[in-house]
């Protein structure tokens, strides 16, 4: 009995060390991997922003894709270094927003889902609609369906929006107002002739004797 737990007892800080070294390695591979997505060219402070942005969304369990493809976009758009830092930070917040809506409406959203959502909240769509969505199917059932379909209206309604705010005047409105200013003209022209003539009325020459 002795021996058993003299053997046990050697092979516990072996196990504890064996789970510490696979912490480490795990923390070290995924410290590796959002260096690795944060632009070498970019400023310490540019860079250590885009560092935490990332561990938000590991600590919260969140993909990391989107962020990954804003930082991606903005470098390929020419876009500042802060530019790219906001669009990181800001689909981030997005992620959250849409986890804690779906957690809010009982659900524990994979990343697929997480993914469509924050594409929907990028275009528009509210976190209330995400939370409808949510409950609108069973836990069991796939949420992307939903969440692709309020994406494509929210983008539409956006187009929509921008189309009314910068509209192009009609062709027949501008022909009325160039009738209008002929029309101006030719009475201006009227005004004109009709004074000639009582000029020529008032100055007469006298009657030849």
């Amino acid at each position: 009995m002795k021996k058993i737990v003299f053997v046990l007892a050697a092979f516990v800080p072996a196990i504890a060390a064996a789970q510490s070294s696979t912490a480490a390695s795990a923390t070290a591979t995924a410290q590796a991997a959002a260096k690795a997505d944060v632009p070498a060219s970019f400023s310490a402070e540019s860079q250590a922003k885009l560092t935490a942005t990332y561990e938000r969304a590991r600590a919260r369990k969140l993909p990391e894709r989107p962020i990954r493809d804003r930082v991606a976009e903005g470098q390929a758009k020419g876009a500042s270094e802060a530019q790219v830092v906001i669009a990181a930070e800001r689909a981030e917040a997005r992620l959250e927003t849409a986890q804690s809506a779906m957690v809010r409406a009982g659900r524990q959203p994979n990343d697929a889902e997480l993914i469509r959502a924050e594409a929907a909240l990028a275009r528009g769509a509210t976190e209330a609609q995400i939370e409808a969505a949510a409950k609108s199917v069973q836990p069991d059932q796939q949420l992307t369906v939903q969440l692709d379909a309020i994406a494509a209206s929210s983008n539409t309604s956006a187009n929509a929006s921008a189309g009314a705010t910068v509209a192009t005047p009609k062709v027949g409105a501008s022909a009325g107002v160039t009738g209008a200013a002929a029309a101006t003209t030719g009475t201006a022209t009227s005004v004109t002739g009709a004074a000639a003539a009582g000029v020529g009325a008032v100055i007469k020459k006298p009657p030849m004797i």
